[in-house]
């Protein structure tokens, strides 16, 4: 059985903590190095490179939220799941 006043005390210490991971002021994206991608896997029946090169790239640090891609999707419609290209969706 879960004692509470034991674990309660350590998920409050982790929600207090938990802001303090987030660095204020800190780049919105992390830059990512290139690389050499080697896929486990290979499609069928074309033949497929044995690695493939990837440049180097910025990741978002916070993910998107549902409510703030809907804003973005209603603000720029050409994103809209129908009008995308089929590659992209």
């Amino acid at each position: 059985m879960l004692d509470i006043r034991r674990h309660g005390l350590c998920f409050a210490a982790l929600l207090l903590l938990a802001p303090a991971t987030i660095t204020l002021g800190a780049e919105p994206r992390a830059p990512l190095p290139g690389g050499e991608f080697v896929p486990v896997m290979r499609p069928a029946p074309a033949p497929a490179p044995a690695s493939v090169r990837i440049a180097p790239f910025e990741l978002d640090r916070v993910p998107v939220s549902n409510a703030d891609f809907l804003l973005f999707v209603r603000s720029h419609p050409e994103w809209r799941r129908d009008r995308v290209p089929a590659l992209l969706a």
